[in-house]
């Protein structure tokens, strides 16, 4: 949120999605989750580290995380390598 004079208040948190798919078989899904946060690069930058720890989990190559949600338009996706 903003003040009149367009300063940063640090808002309510607003709810995210975060879909990890397979990158070779998008019908593969590697998990979902709920993330809350108070921006979108924060709801982005806690996706990011979930698909990360998800993909570490298992032996995957990359996968590709979808973030919907918050003030997103539409969504974020973003390969992930686990490796990088």
């Amino acid at each position: 949120m903003s003040n009149e004079d367009g300063n940063d208040q640090g808002g309510p948190s607003q709810q995210y999605n975060a879909d990890l798919w397979n990158i070779d078989d998008p019908k593969i899904s590697h998990g979902t989750t709920s993330i809350e946060a108070a921006s979108d690069d924060e709801g982005k930058a806690k996706a990011h580290e979930w698909a990360l720890v998800i993909c570490r989990k298992e032996p995957k190559k990359m996968a590709r995380l979808v973030v919907t949600g918050g003030s997103i338009y539409g969504s974020y996706g973003v390969v992930i390598d686990p490796d990088g």
